[in-house]
């Protein structure tokens, strides 16, 4: 064995065990499986263009603001 494997069983061994009931477990799975490889939600996409428009239009503003003082 290498050296790091030796530490990182030293570590392991003073992990807690694991404590979900099997159903839980079974739960926890089922919902990962279903999740993965699928696409995320539209909705999450909506947000960070909003906030992009926000700060698009705030710099712009202050673009503006700064010309109109030079000016």
């Amino acid at each position: 064995m290498s050296d790091e494997t030796t530490e990182l069983q030293d570590l392991v061994k003073d992990l807690p065990a694991v404590d979900v009931d099997p159903s839980s477990a079974a739960r926890i799975a089922e919902r990962a499986r279903r999740d993965v490889g699928q696409r995320p939600p539209r909705a999450r996409l909506v947000l960070p263009i909003l906030v992009g428009l926000l700060v698009a239009i705030t710099i712009v503003w202050a673009l503006y603001k700064a010309f109109e003082a030079l000016g």
